[in-house]
């Protein structure tokens, strides 16, 4: 009992929620199924990892101040027919980072809606500042 206590005030201290409430059932599952410490660490730290990554984006949400969440599956494709939903929706699984891709249709797609939102105002074509 003495080392339930000290462990959930180490827990507590150390600000690792999800570990305190999970570590004793964690535990007994881990003993159950003669798995190892690093396999009972790595569950459960990886409850912490994702509560942690839930709690920053939900962060990062709020501190946007955003009028209005909007989510691309309440996207009305139909609006604009000459964009690819298909293609919009592999853009958004990010694969082609993974696949090390910079140009093409991905690159033309983000440049068209770029600009759709940021339209070039009176911007010279040529780019040159100094004369030749």
């Amino acid at each position: 009992m003495t080392n339930d206590i000290l462990l959930r005030s180490h827990l507590k201290r150390l600000r690792l929620p999800v570990i305190t409430q999970n570590y004793a059932r964690l535990s007994k599952e881990a003993a159950a199924n003669n798995q190892s410490y690093q396999d009972y660490l790595l569950a459960l730290l990886d409850g912490e990892v994702l509560q942690r990554d839930e709690n920053a984006q939900k962060l990062r949400l709020a501190q946007a101040r955003f009028p209005v969440i909007k989510m691309l599956d309440s996207f009305d494709f139909n609006a604009l027919p000459s964009l690819n939903k298909e293609l919009v929706i592999e853009l958004t699984r990010g694969n082609f980072v993974d696949r090390r891709v910079n140009s093409g249709r991905e690159c033309h797609i983000y440049r068209r809606l770029w600009h759709r939102e940021n339209p070039p105002r009176d911007r010279p074509r040529n780019r040159r500042l100094l004369p030749e």
